[in-house]
């Protein structure tokens, strides 16, 4: 697969958990490693809702280039 094809995203995924207010609470972090922009998320919730949207929009993608 071609990395500029529409529908297709590569990323560098890294998840840690951390000690809040004696709690354990999940940090993660995104890097595309062809411009290296990151993103951070501060929940799993953060993270899973990114995904999510990131997936209809490479739908999209390929719901367009295929006319």
């Amino acid at each position: 697969m071609i990395p500029d094809e529409a529908g297709y995203r590569s990323f560098l995924l890294r998840m840690w958990c951390v000690k809040q207010d004696h709690e354990i609470a999940w940090r993660a972090s995104m890097e595309n490693p062809r411009t290296g922009q990151q993103l951070f998320f501060t929940t799993r919730e953060a993270l899973d809702e990114f995904l999510r949207k990131l997936g209809e929009d490479l739908e999209n993608e390929l719901e367009i280039k295929d006319g």
